[in-house]
């Protein structure tokens, strides 16, 4: 599932098809009521995120996990790297890249789109376990309800699968894995008629 091959040009296909749509959903999380101080982040790609998350909150440190080395050295171009780690590796595998850290918030900003619903099960205790008890987890992603909508996804997802090697060919009911998992969420925002949405879960 890499994206060394659409780095390059990820940033302007987006723009292309949303416009800032999709950016101001990431961003939605950095208006958090309370400031994380230790942050996971989960597939930012080339850190456009990350850029802004380092400035919004000054005082955390991060740490990103992301499968592709094109899209982390990008990532890595635009942040202050004392206060970032960063680590390639595939989380489908597993998360033993951070065993015995402990993080306060954890930021997966249209990544779990990327996932079947099976390895979202898989996924979802395993960063839960790594959480703290008041730990938020923001989550930036499409939500499909009307017919351009499903018809645009089913294109994305065959785009994706084709160039990228996505294992997902439809849109995963993420929100059911987390609730299941003890996680409500809040509604941050929605753009596109609320076909880009951002959420933040967490324990109840």
């Amino acid at each position: 599932m890499s994206y060394d091959a659409l780095a390059p040009v990820y940033a302007t296909l987006e723009r292309l098809s949303f416009g800032c749509a999709l950016q101001r959903a990431r961003c939605a999380s950095l208006q958090a009521e309370a400031v994380p101080a230790n942050v996971l982040v989960l597939g930012d790609g080339d850190g456009r995120f990350l850029e802004q998350a380092v400035k919004a909150w000054p005082s955390a440190t991060f740490v990103m996990v992301d499968q592709s080395a094109a899209m982390l050295a990008m990532a890595k171009r635009r942040v202050d790297t004392s206060r970032v780690r960063f680590l390639q590796a595939d989380v489908r595998e597993s998360l033993g890249v951070i065993e015995g850290e402990r993080f306060d918030a954890v930021v997966s900003h249209f990544f779990l789109d990327c996932f079947t619903e099976t390895m979202i099960k898989r996924l979802v205790p395993d960063v839960a376990a790594r959480l703290s008890s008041h730990a938020q987890w923001f989550v930036s992603d499409f939500a499909a309800k009307a017919w351009w909508q499903r018809g645009l996804l089913w294109l994305m997802y065959r785009f994706f699968h084709n160039l990228t090697e996505t294992e997902a060919w439809r849109l995963p009911e993420y929100g059911e894995v987390l609730s299941r998992a003890g996680f409500s969420s809040k509604r941050l925002g929605n753009w596109r008629a609320g076909f880009v949405v951002a959420d933040v879960w967490r324990r109840d």
